[in-house]
Order: C-alpha cells, then structure tokens, then sequence
C-alpha cells in the first residue's frame, strides 16, 4: 500500500547549506527511505531562482522522525555559526491524502523547525 509524502525544502541562497548533510541525516534516521534532490535548475521563468530547492517524495515516511532529524540538523547548524544561518529555511510538507501542504519555517531565536501552518486533510 502507497502512502506517500511529498517534501520541498526552499534554502536561501545566503544561506550555504549542503545537501548531503542533510540526505545523510535522513538516511541515518529514516532507515534509507531515499534522498532529496537539488531542482531549481529545472524551474522555467527568465531569472535563476532565488532558493536552492530540494524536493522529494517518499513512501512511508516516518515523519515525525524526519521532522526531528532536521529540526535537530538546524538547531546544530544554529549553534554552529548563529541563528541567522539557518534563517529564512521553509518546509513545505504535502501528504498523499491532504488537500493542503504544511509549512514549517526555522525559528531565528531557537534555530528549531517550526509549524506556521498546516496543512489540511481529505
């Protein structure tokens, strides 16, 4: 049974964060559930994005742990060098039966994932 999760991370291009931190942070706590990729080359428009944007889906997502995982990474990344180098992250989660996306934001004091709004149900 297909349950899937679609997950779009927008990172600031102030903002120089790896990906493959990330992808080996969720592989160490999703059990290599897969891996996010870098799509913002193939956005159309006649300017480069101004957000590196990695996106991906994946089937049976343990999300609270995923959520955890990079929240934990971005509470790091805060303690690392300062709040405002993880400012302006977003998380846009969209399951396969929701009718809306979720959107989390890094908080600037704590560094921690936040929910701004959720999303909604079918």
């Amino acid at each position: 049974m297909s349950n899937v999760t679609n997950i779009v991370i927008l990172v600031p291009l102030s903002l120089s964060l790896e990906l493959e931190a990330v992808n080996a942070l969720t592989a160490e706590s999703l059990f290599n559930a897969g891996e996010l990729k870098e799509i913002d080359d193939y956005a159309g428009g006649n300017k480069r994005m101004e957000h590196t944007i990695w996106a991906g889906a994946f089937n049976g997502l343990d999300l609270d742990a995923f959520l955890a995982a990079l929240s934990g990474w971005a509470v790091g990344v805060s303690e690392n060098f300062n709040a405002s180098a993880i400012e302006g992250l977003d998380v846009l989660i969209i399951g396969q039966h929701d009718t809306s996306a979720s959107f989390y934001r890094v908080n600037r004091t704590t560094g921690r994932l936040e929910l701004v709004h959720p999303g909604e149900k079918a």
